[in-house]
């Protein structure tokens, strides 16, 4: 026999529906999805928004203005939160996702154009490596090829770019991550230098961070004498363009892999991906944390 709900019971229920409706919408206005801004301490950015239980976030990305926030989830793509006159976007599968699948994006720091790894159903006399999207009619264009054997690629104010170059990924003898400057030359990337000091090591050094002024380069890897599985670093840039010492950023990692590190555009936020035994978060933190370890890094 089917219960009737009593008429002051339904209009409880459709109050609470509401009520809930209008706090989830309050939730995505305002800066960062209107999530409450952390501190010292790492948090779980978004928490059953953009980190979803059971599933696996990882390697955040924003545009200049802050109003488009990009991430991978496992198994799904790119994921994209567009901040409209009604207030942010659910998250939902990029626009670009199906025309050109990749992951790890990345907006330049003059948003005109968006980097990403492109490895997967690629086109008869396409090259795996790092691609770029033009900015076009208020989203994304056709993506042009950049840099070979690239993964997750970060850039500066001058247009170099940082990449891990993956060339060695699983070949016996030789290093499966190294960190890599490309700079632009006509319309094409040249390799140039490899960043030294405390970077590049015999270790796995992957997934990096250009600060746009150049002056920090924030990374993770695998290295002797880490907190995890992975750990996040910061090195510094001297005066004469050497690089110092890589500090571990040791209150952000953790007994599992912290990495792909990125800091918002305007400076205040370090975001980082988490794994975890069900999935992976991505979390934030302020970002000045960082400058802690600027002294020990130039002392090395």
């Amino acid at each position: 026999m089917n219960a009737k709900w009593p008429i002051w019971a339904l209009t409880m229920f459709l109050a609470t529906v509401a009520d809930a409706s209008a706090s989830s919408q309050a939730r995505l206005r305002g800066p960062y999805l209107g999530q409450t801004p952390p501190g010292d301490t790492p948090q779980v950015f978004a928490a059953g928004i953009v980190s979803m239980k059971g599933s696996r976030e990882y390697c955040l990305a924003l545009t200049s203005d802050g109003r488009e926030i990009y991430f991978n989830r496992a198994g799904v793509g790119v994921m994209a939160c567009i901040l409209t006159e009604s207030g942010w976007t659910q998250p939902r599968v990029a626009e670009f996702s199906d025309r050109f699948p990749g992951g790890e994006v990345h907006v330049t720091p003059d948003g005109r154009h968006l980097l990403m790894n492109r490895y997967a159903r690629l086109a008869e006399g396409e090259t795996g490596g790092i691609w770029s999207l033009p900015r076009a009619n208020g989203g994304w264009g056709d993506a042009r090829f950049l840099i070979p054997q690239g993964m997750r690629a970060t850039s500066t104010r001058d247009g170099a770019i940082y990449a891990t170059d993956i060339a060695g990924y699983r070949v016996e003898g030789r290093d499966g991550g190294i960190i890599a400057r490309w700079i632009r030359c006509d319309e094409e990337y040249r390799r140039d230098a490899d960043p030294g000091g405390g970077v590049n090591t015999p270790a796995v050094e992957a997934h990096p961070f250009i600060a746009p002024d150049e002056r920090y380069l924030i990374f993770n890897s695998p290295r002797a004498g880490g907190k995890g599985e992975g750990d996040l670093y910061v090195s510094f840039r001297r005066a004469d363009g050497s690089w110092g010492g890589a500090v571990n950023l040791e209150p952000l990692n953790s007994a599992a892999a912290d990495w792909c590190a990125t800091v918002s555009p305007d400076g205040r936020y370090l975001f980082f991906t988490r794994n975890s035994a069900d999935g992976g978060d991505i979390y934030w933190v302020s970002a000045g944390i960082i400058e802690r370890f600027r002294e020990t890094s130039l002392r090395q």
